[in-house]
């Protein structure tokens, strides 16, 4: 994969090909990008609906669904209970995706 640079005022902002991996500051600091793209504002994803080609719409982390405080828990903590080994060592975040034309659910998967 090609890395992909952007300069700001005082950043470097490093890419892979559809996310940011790294940001380099003026005074030489580093910062690895390990967050969730979708929940941070950064990226959208857009999706066509597999049933009849609408716009599907993230309705954000699936992980949010499970009860009524997994809104508000660490993502790595939640991971430990989605019966996916090992997801919490992984760097994804399963985002449902809901269509606004027939309201057909995807869950997917978005790597950072």
């Amino acid at each position: 994969m090609p890395k992909l640079t952007k300069k700001e005022k005082n950043i470097i902002i490093h890419y892979s090909q559809t996310h940011i991996k790294k940001i380099q500051f003026k005074d030489g600091d580093e910062m690895d990008w390990d967050w969730c793209p979708l929940c941070n504002g950064v990226n959208d994803e857009r999706l066509l609906c597999p049933a009849c080609d609408g716009r599907m719409l993230d309705q954000g982390r699936i992980y949010d669904y499970y009860d009524d405080y997994s809104p508000y828990m660490d993502i790595d903590l939640i991971k430990l209970a989605d019966g996916v080994p090992n997801s919490s060592k992984r760097n994804e975040c399963v985002h449902l995706f809901k269509c606004s034309n027939c309201g057909v659910d995807l869950p997917k998967k978005i790597t950072y």
